[in-house]
């Protein structure tokens, strides 16, 4: 099934792909593989969640940026592509004492599940900061299948 199918048939929209502000490209392709360069909870060139987590009061926050982040990076596969999520490295805005990382970043990690049957693999990190004090930033490798 292709990325566009699958987010179809699970009743989502992407965002529209961001588009890099420095000289990078949203996504390589190596062999059988396509890497997504780091991605934040952006809707088009817009910022829609920033700041530090600090604690309870923020986990929220951080579960709507690492969600929009997650369909940020699925926003740069052509959608006529069949893929499926290998290994998604995830950096959360945190102070030191946030300890919830992948509580944060669980519903990012359920909507690839729901997608493709499985997550991929992940590391979650704690970041002191992150481009432009967005809330969170993931890049990805996908396996590109036939």
């Amino acid at each position: 099934m292709t990325l566009g199918e699958r987010v179809a048939k699970a009743g989502l929209v992407l965002p529209p792909a961001f588009a890099p502000v420095a000289s990078y490209v949203g996504r390589v392709r190596a062999g059988a593989q396509l890497h997504v360069s780091g991605m934040g909870p952006t809707h088009g060139k817009a910022i829609v969640e920033s700041g530090k987590i600090a604690g309870g009061a923020d986990l929220d926050k951080a579960k709507r940026a690492a969600y929009l982040t997650a369909l940020n990076l699925l926003a740069q596969i052509d959608a006529a592509l069949r893929v499926r999520p290998v290994k998604i490295f995830a950096l959360v805005n945190a102070e030191p004492d946030f300890t919830a990382l992948d509580e944060a970043v669980e519903p990012a990690r359920k909507l690839f599940a729901d997608l493709f049957g499985h997550p991929g693999a992940w590391t979650v990190v704690g970041s002191p900061c992150l481009p432009f004090a967005i809330t969170a930033e993931m890049e990805a490798i996908f396996a590109l299948e036939d």
